[in-house]
């Protein structure tokens, strides 16, 4: 989002929020929004990686998660 103030509204918040804490202002995020017909999402970050995927939601997931969070245990 091109001069998206989002991430200074955000930095406000938090000041409100947590008024004893100094935040700490990251100058490189950017401010990404994906919409799409069911759902949307908002995101700051330095960069973002979109890759398509063949098969269901739930084989992307599976996939994608550990890549970001580390592996699953198994329950």
């Amino acid at each position: 989002v091109i001069n998206s103030t989002w991430h200074d509204r955000l930095l406000a918040c938090n000041r409100h929020a947590f008024p004893d804490r100094a935040p700490s202002r990251h100058a490189d995020l950017h401010h990404y929004f994906i919409g799409c017909h069911d759902a949307s999402g908002e995101f700051l970050a330095r960069n973002i990686k979109i890759e398509l995927a063949s098969g269901s939601y739930q084989e992307a997931t599976r996939e994608a998660i550990p890549r970001a969070a580390g592996p699953i245990a198994d329950l």
